[in-house]
């Protein structure tokens, strides 16, 4: 098995376990890499399973960036609209973006939703200037 391998079934194994339930599955986790000969590779291991987990936390992350005026009940309905994943299950950073005339900006690590009027606005702005000159 690779590191990466090992890294996976760890994860895997001490999903929703209690604390004492973990350090039980890490004692035996490290009877096996011993007998197979394997425990040289402990280090890559690790490095394995904090990118993966470090890559878990990223996926459930969501930032909202929201102008002043969007009221709290408008922003749980952007969320639940646009994220197929219980809110539970992501962290949620909210920021107030002065720059946002109006609307929202939704990005997750693979997506991000732009219903802002500010990309039409800078568009507008450049149309102007660009034909007064």
């Amino acid at each position: 098995m690779q590191a990466q391998e090992y890294a996976q079934a760890l994860i895997a194994a001490t999903e929703g376990k209690s604390e004492k339930e973990g350090t039980i599955l890490l004692e035996r986790f490290f009877e096996v890499l011993k007998n197979r000969g394997h425990f040289k590779l402990l280090p890559s291991i690790l490095r394995a399973y904090t990118l993966l987990i470090s890559k878990e936390e990223r996926d459930a992350t969501l930032t909202l960036r929201v102008n002043k005026s969007l009221q709290a009940s408008e922003r749980k309905k952007i969320i639940g609209e646009f994220v197929a994943t219980p809110a539970e299950d992501i962290l949620v950073q909210e920021r107030v973006d002065d720059t946002l005339a109006s609307g929202f900006v939704l990005e997750t690590k693979n997506k991000r939703i732009d219903r802002s009027a500010k990309r039409a606005l800078l568009s507008l702005y450049q149309n102007i200037v660009s034909e007064s000159v």
